[in-house]
């Protein structure tokens, strides 16, 4: 479900399209779109005032493309 509003805003930005590709088969699985995954993980990040996930194993091209 979109969020548009007076208090909404767009967020755009580029990832590799096999990523992409990946996420958006796992998010729905899991029933969501990837734009309501994102939503959800931007409020996760708000909320716990830091990353909502451990990224101490992650290698420098997961972290940065």
């Amino acid at each position: 479900m979109a969020e548009q509003g007076q208090n909404a805003t767009r967020v755009a930005f580029y990832v590799d399209k096999d990523v992409k590709g990946e996420a958006q088969k796992i998010a729905a699985s899991m029933g969501f779109d990837l734009s309501t995954y994102l939503r959800m993980s931007l409020r996760a990040l708000v909320r716990e005032q830091g990353m909502p996930f451990d990224v101490a194993g992650a290698s420098r091209s997961d972290l940065a493309d």
